[in-house]
This record gives C-alpha cells, structure tokens and sequence, in this order.
C-alpha cells in the first residue's frame, strides 16, 4: 500500500489481518478541505470502499451480527455517520441526531456499537443510521467543560466511561453514576480488560486501575500523553503519540519488536481484534503477534 500522501485517521479490526481504517489525503488536509476515504486490508490484499466523506472520522467500530452481514460503522466530530458492507461494497451516510456535542469514540460492547462525546454524551446503534440516546445526566457542580473521552463495558449491564476532569461513571443496567476519581486530569481512554479490571489512560502519563468505587493510581514512570489502553492475552498495552508499552511489573515498559530495527514512528490509537492487537498511527500500522509486534503498514 502507497501510504505517503495520507494519512490514517482511525480504525476497527475484527480479526489481526482484517483491518477497517479510514485515511485522509495530505494534499486536502494542506488546503482545509476535511476528507475520509475509507479502505481494508485482508490478508494481503488491500481494498477500498468507493466513497469519501467531506468530513474526518475521528472513530470506527465494526460488528457481524448472528446470521447478518457485517457493517462498519465511522463517525465524524459533530455526529457525522458513515455505515459500509464490505460483503457488498454498499455504504449510507447520514447523521446521528443525538446532542450538540463533540462525538470522541466508537467500541463494541456485546454485539453492539457504542459512541461517547462530550457534555456525556453517550449513544448505541440500534440498526442502520438509527442510534438510541444513553447519555448521562448533568451533575451538581457542572460549571466546567466536561465530556467522555471513551466509553468500555464488561457487557451491556456495566458500562465505563472516562473524560475531562478525570471524570469516571459507570453506568449499570439504564442508570448512570459519577464515580469518585483519584485525579483531576483528563482521561483518553477506558478498557474493561479481562482480568476484571478497568483501566484508564490520559494525559501526562496518567494511569488509573480500578472497579466499581474502589480506584487506585499506577505510577508509570512516563509524562508523554497516554492515549490508548487495550487488553490482549491476559497483558495491558497502552500506546503514546509515538510508541507502545505494556504494563509489567508495576510500570509501563517497551514492547518487544519483530524487528528492533523498524519502530513505529506513529502509534496513537490501539484496535483489539479478536485474535490480536493492532497499533495504528498517522503513518505506521503496527500487529501483535506471537508476543512481537512487526509492520504491517
């Protein structure tokens, strides 16, 4: 794949060798003409859908329903929809018509699609461009900017989502609540890993570690951003702007490469797949696999 005159804006990925992403052109971004073209790589084979949005996905998420087709879904900063069939090469585009915030993630929690943006907005897909409000209520002191960053659930019933202020709320069955948080600086990103644990990422170097109302502080030894937290094969990985780390030991360390002589130049974002986990930056796409991460793009 020709990368050097784009950029890649987000992703999802099923699986370690199906990778959904949507990519902006340099020469647009140059002039302030904002644009997604969204593409695959399967296997070996790269592939794109023959549309492009005058608008950037800042998310994606991807499901296969039970005897249905699968859909991958993109979402733009104010609400903006994209929806693909890969089986089909068919797409829709339209907008969700939840709230008037700033739209920030997409995951999948039990088959289904979830989205979070500011002013705690939150929103799950009940079908095709159609998208059920699940937002929180506003709370006592809501004089500042507040809003998730990112939104993780160990099913449907127990949800997690994390923002500005260092905010953390859970929202169990249909009610939400604010959690007491250890910290007042904003968090990245949420993941309800599979030791039972929910982690939390954000700015200079912040990790939390926690469940429920009981929430403690991991001394990383970092100041960079973090901006990613995924689980995979019973081990944490978190990524920076410009590299990946795993939590071991207490603390974050550097992950082992493929190849010690080809780092990534760009991480940002961490796409968990069902059989790995995939490193995606502007400019780099990075698996895991066979406990080494190795180049893909």
């Amino acid at each position: 794949m020709d990368h050097s005159l784009s950029t890649f804006l987000c992703g999802c990925a099923p699986f370690h060798d199906l990778i959904f992403f949507a990519k902006s052109l340099d020469e647009l971004d140059a002039e302030d003409e904002p644009n997604s073209t969204f593409l695959f790589i399967d296997g070996d084979k790269t592939a794109r859908f023959a549309t492009s949005m005058a608008w950037p996905a800042i998310a994606m998420a991807t499901v296969k329903p039970a005897g249905g087709e699968r859909v991958v879904c993109a979402i733009g900063r104010t609400g903006e929809l994209w929806e693909g069939a890969p089986n089909t090469a068919t797409h829709v585009h339209g907008d969700i018509g939840i709230g008037d915030g700033s739209w920030r993630n997409m995951t999948v929690i039990d088959g289904d699609i979830y989205a979070c943006g500011m002013d705690r907005t939150a929103a799950v897909r009940a079908g095709p461009l159609e998208w059920r409000d699940i937002s929180a209520p506003p709370a006592e002191d809501d004089t500042r900017v507040v809003g998730f960053e990112s939104i993780d659930g160990f099913s449907s019933e127990d949800l997690y989502a994390v923002g500005w202020q260092g905010e953390i709320w859970q929202r169990k069955g249909t009610k939400w609540r604010q959690i007491d948080s250890p910290i007042s600086t904003v968090l990245t990103a949420v993941c309800c890993a599979s030791d039972g644990v929910v982690y939390a990422v954000g700015q200079g170097g912040t990790m939390l570690g926690g469940r429920d109302d009981r929430w403690s502080v991991i001394h990383t030894g970092l100041t960079d951003n973090l901006q990613d937290v995924r689980d995979h094969d019973g081990k944490i990985y978190v990524v920076t702007d410009f590299d990946i780390y795993q939590l071991a030991n207490g603390a974050l360390e550097p992950v082992a490469l493929a190849d010690e002589t080809d780092e990534p130049v760009t991480c940002l974002h961490l796409l968990k797949a069902a059989d790995g986990l995939i490193s995606l930056g502007q400019k780099d796409v990075f698996t895991l696999r066979a406990g080494k991460w190795q180049r893909v793009v």
